[in-house]
């Protein structure tokens, strides 16, 4: 296996930045709504293969959650689904808090404490807030998830504006506690203005960093965690300490050089910072011509690949009432410049914008942009169906638990992917918070140009020093990563919903010592393929069961383990757009 580490820029970068298209289907999108709309969430909340979109609303909290049922038509159901928030909120951030499978959500408030919604796994949501130990004094900004202790459970890192930051770190029994100070981590303390943050390892040592924008020409702040736990404040040193009045943060390698680079939007000029293989950053956002519109006022902000060629892209969701400058969208052009594409890709637009994000809405490979805004001649809320030529592409989606315990999170925030091809190697992380006040998909997405094959895919999972080297077979498909497995899953992504549903609903006895019995059921009247796989605690594949049969109803399968030897083992239930593992003890 072969590493490649040139770039081919020709290669690579094919298409004129006027074949970019973006379509406003809005209308059509059944999002039409006008609030005053702040963070954005992309994230699929009921695990049926469609992206979900959450927003917030910070005039008189009524947040909106929409349902993704197929083909970029989306059904508003906050209350049908059990968020009831009542007061204007501005920050919501997905994350599986308790490792059960299922993507929890806090919504940061502007003033009293925020919420904590505990996903039931059923559709619905339960506030936990007052359980949780979260508690807030308003003046909520930027945040997001990581595991920073590295137990097994994500913690929640929230800004905030004229105090200290928080840091709640997960006790992994549904409870939170507020470490920041012990941690080094409070931030700018009383007389900062925080906006925007991220969690971004900058410097390639396996953990999360803190990157903090701040208002006021006070400065960005980088926080480097030691690896005693601590965080040390590494902005003056690092060269990030930019005297700009910043607002979001975005994070990628848009040179592909095997650094994350950050982004910022700001107040006028917003800053590109090039990162070094020393953490060096340098300001190049006048060379790389993403300087944005002179007047501007940017805030919901991130890199994306928006037209599959391998190089990633900027979107900027500006504040129109502020300056009368439109959004605006940066090509870039796979040697270190970007060219201003706004009006030819149909992203400039006057929506008076704040939070925004993206995710592949309607899974036909390609990314999608939700820009939310307070109300405008544009509307509040935009819904962009990415409609550009067709490139090759991949993505992946990760499961961080892989059965082997409670401990892990299953979305594995944090994690690494580096992804090799002919022209050259790509880079992405999974975060959980960035832009302002935002969050991106968990999925995984990399355009891959004209590129037919992909030579490898290296991950380094959270909390495990090795790394993992995987061969993809095939392009233009979703995988599916488990960390322990050494083998990769294809997902068959639709467009519309789910039509089947498949659980294991008990395995007996569990520990056994020759065979057990695995319960199986579908939530569906009409026949749908299935397979059930053993897997040993190294990721081997020991026995398929069954290998896309048919059935509907309840069903039990025996699984004889007599020529086996004691140990774990993990059964891996499989459809063609959902997955479900658990862990067997066999004892002789």
């Amino acid at each position: 296996m072969k590493h490649v580490n040139h770039l081919s820029i020709l290669g690579v970068f094919g298409f004129i930045y006027g074949q970019v298209q973006f379509t406003d289907v809005t209308d059509m999108s059944g999002m039409s709504y006008g609030i005053r709309g702040e963070g954005v969430c992309i994230f699929d909340y009921n695990n049926d293969g469609l992206e979900d979109v959450f927003i917030c609303d910070n005039n008189t909290g009524s947040n909106v959650l929409f349902k993704n049922i197929g083909n970029m038509d989306f059904e508003e159901v906050s209350f049908a689904a059990g968020i009831t928030t009542s007061s204007p909120t501005r920050l919501p951030l997905a994350a599986d808090y308790n490792n059960d499978g299922c993507l929890d959500l806090f919504i940061g408030a502007l003033s009293g404490n925020s919420f904590l919604y505990k996903n039931n796994c059923d559709g619905s949501f339960t506030d936990v807030t007052t359980q949780s130990g979260i508690v807030t004094d308003g003046g909520i900004r930027g945040g997001a998830w990581s595991d920073v202790n590295k137990d097994g459970f994500v913690d929640l890192y929230v800004g905030r504006l004229l105090e200290n930051n928080y840091l709640f770190q997960n006790n992994g029994d549904g409870t939170f506690i507020n470490v920041a100070q012990n941690m080094n981590a409070s931030g700018p303390q009383s007389n900062g203005l925080v906006m925007g943050l991220s969690f971004v390892d900058y410097d390639n040592d396996g953990d999360d960093d803190i990157f903090i924008t701040q208002d006021g020409n006070l400065g960005n702040i980088l926080l480097r965690k030691e690896d005693a736990g601590m965080f040390i404040d590494i902005s003056n040193s690092s060269n990030v300490n930019l005297p700009v009045m910043g607002m979001g943060v975005a994070v990628g390698d848009y040179n592909r050089d095997g650094y994350f680079d950050i982004y910022t939007s700001n107040l006028y000029e917003n800053s590109l910072l090039k990162n070094s293989p020393e953490g060096i950053f340098n300001d190049v956002a006048d060379s790389a011509g993403v300087g944005d519109i002179a007047g501007s006022m940017a805030w919901g902000t991130f890199f994306f690949d928006a037209d599959n060629d391998g190089w990633l892209d900027i979107f900027n969701n500006n504040e129109s009432g502020f300056g009368n400058v439109p959004n605006s969208f940066f090509l870039n052009q796979g040697n270190g410049t970007f060219a201003d594409a706004s009006v030819s890709a149909g992203l400039q637009s006057f929506n008076n914008g704040f939070g925004s994000a993206y995710g592949d809405l309607d899974n036909d490979g390609d990314l999608d942009i939700i820009a939310a805004g307070h109300p405008s001649s544009d509307g509040s809320i935009l819904v962009y169906r990415n409609d550009s030529p067709t490139q090759n592409w991949v993505q992946f989606q990760l499961n961080g638990d892989g059965g082997l315990d409670n401990n892990s999170d299953r979305y594995a925030i944090g994690a690494k992917l580096i992804l090799y091809t002919a022209s050259g190697e790509q880079m992405s992380a999974v975060f959980a918070g960035n832009g302002y006040c935002s969050q991106n998909t968990l999925i995984q997405h990399f355009g891959l140009g004209s590129d037919a094959t992909i030579d490898s895919l290296i991950v380094y999972w959270p909390n495990i020093t090795e790394k993992y080297v995987y061969d993809i077979s095939q392009i233009n498909q979703r995988y599916l990563l488990i960390r322990g497995a050494v083998e990769v899953f294809p997902l068959s992504v639709h467009s519309n919903t789910t039509p089947n549903n498949y659980r294991m609903m008990d395995i007996y006895p569990n520990p056994f010592n020759h065979s057990t019995t695995i319960a199986i059921h579908s939530d569906n009247q009409h026949k749908t393929p299935y397979s059930i796989n053993i897997y040993d605690a190294l990721g081997r594949l020991v026995e398929t069961l069954i290998d896309n049969r048919m059935i509907t109803g309840k069903k039990d399968i025996q699984w004889n383990a007599t020529s086996q030897t004691s140990g774990i083992y993990f059964i891996h239930l499989r459809t063609d757009f959902d997955y479900e593992i658990k862990k067997v003890l066999l004892l002789k």
